[in-house]
């Protein structure tokens, strides 16, 4: 009776074993492999800024096996601008309605590519690493700058990592796409004459989908006494060539401007769209010292994600 006690214990114990992946000589349970950003596997949506770094961090405790990205893009137009920049033959990464499976393992042309053009830190294959760190935006900044993204525009990237133990991972990161400031002009013209009501009436309008949060207009002129003449308008100190007033965050800019109707500080800051801005008050009392020269206005407006964009509005005066 003994003997058939230890026989059902030492059954039962094998059987718990099992269930928990092995036996005691199995050692410890490995496991599989992880993909996290910042200490979190819980990835949401990355805004893509071309100055950002999005550090993918892969652990595979059972060594790197495969390792392969799925490329998923808002138009296939886009899968042939990668083809080109990665010089790859389209036939082998055809356009589909899942997009190209890039193999960073078993593509030795492929993998060259992206070792001496995106991630020189490569230096070898990444077979049998059991840690590997991914700026995960060189994928998508490779050729989303050769295409025409517009706002709202996502491309996801779906990693696919198995170590030598069969186990594997797959996981998807979605960048979304928010298109930098933009400017239109009402008349569009490469000049503009002071001595035309029409031309000092010119509208400037900003469009920033990433909400504006900072703007500058850098008065330009080798005219000494045009810009003085501003200054003294605008109630700041002179400058002998030109002078940058911050419309956000200089007080005495933003209350000399808006004197003379343009919008500045809470009138813009956190908008998407700055309508039909005029000059129309300021520049007829610029006349008299702006004969002979020409006189640069440059406005350069920055979003909540440091995306900046300028345009120049050129006056002359015979």
């Amino acid at each position: 009776m003994k003997k058939c006690r230890l026989a059902y214990f030492a059954s039962v114990t094998a059987l718990l074993l099992s269930a928990c992946g092995g036996s005691k000589e199995d050692g410890p349970v490995i496991p599989g492999p992880s993909m996290t950003l910042d200490g979190s596997s819980n990835i949401e949506k990355q805004e893509f800024v071309n100055t950002k770094v999005v550090p993918l961090v892969f652990d595979v405790p059972g060594k790197i096996a495969t390792f392969s990205v799925t490329v998923n893009a808002p138009d296939p137009m886009y899968y042939g601008v990668l083809n080109n920049v990665i010089s790859i033959d389209k036939n082998k990464y055809p356009a589909s309605e899942s997009g190209p499976v890039l193999d960073l393992i078993n593509d030795s042309r492929l993998l060259s590519v992206y070792q001496s053009a995106f991630i020189p830190e490569w230096t070898s294959s990444l077979l049998g690493k059991k840690t590997v760190t991914l700026d995960a935006c060189w994928m998508l900044a490779a050729f989303i700058n050769a295409g025409a993204p517009s706002t709202g525009d996502e491309f996801t990237f779906t990693f696919n990592v198995s170590d030598e133990n069969g186990k594997s991972l797959k996981k998807p990161v979605t960048f979304f796409f928010i298109s930098p400031p933009s400017f239109e002009l009402k008349p569009t013209k490469t000049m503009y004459d002071l001595d035309t009501n029409e031309d000092c009436n010119v509208k400037i309008s900003f469009e920033v989908p990433g909400k504006l949060q900072g703007a500058t207009l850098t008065v330009r002129s080798d005219n000494e006494s045009f810009i003085r003449d501003v200054d003294d308008m605008i109630g700041i100190e002179a400058n002998k060539k030109d002078h940058i007033l911050d419309l956000v965050n200089d007080a005495k800019a933003v209350a000399g401007l808006k004197a003379y109707g343009i919008p500045t500080g809470n009138e813009i800051v956190g908008k998407e769209k700055v309508m039909d801005l005029s000059l129309i008050q300021l520049l007829p009392k610029l006349k008299m010292s702006a004969s002979g020269t020409r006189h640069s206005f440059i406005f350069s407006v920055t979003d909540e994600s440091g995306r900046t964009s300028q345009e120049l509005v050129l006056f002359t005066k015979q």
